[in-house]
């Protein structure tokens, strides 16, 4: 099964990009951000409205471009501070934000 977890960010933070997870940042700091990070306002978006929806500008955006995610079966959603570990063992994720 193919999953994508996309990670949202409103404030600059290390990126968490792994086969499941995708770091995509929100509101009005993007430019803070290294490019390892999605952005919510490219393609069809309305990154423009984050003051009034918060991090669901990012859920649109992932639903207006899933043409970019083909392959992919489950889509989720997480804060950056609070992700789900697949495995109680592996710390890695963790602490380097890479696998």
């Amino acid at each position: 099964m193919n999953n994508s977890i996309f990670v949202i960010y409103h404030k600059p933070y290390k990126a968490i990009n792994t086969d499941v997870y995708h770091s995509i940042c929100v509101g009005e700091n993007k430019d803070l951000f290294s490019d390892e990070f999605l952005r919510d306002d490219s393609g069809d978006n309305i990154a423009n409205k984050n003051d009034l929806y918060n991090e669901l500008t990012a859920i649109y955006w992932v639903y207006k471009n899933i043409e970019n995610y083909k392959d992919v079966e489950n889509f989720g959603f997480v804060h950056y501070r609070r992700f789900f570990s697949f495995s109680r063992m592996d710390k890695t994720l963790f602490v380097t934000g890479k696998k």
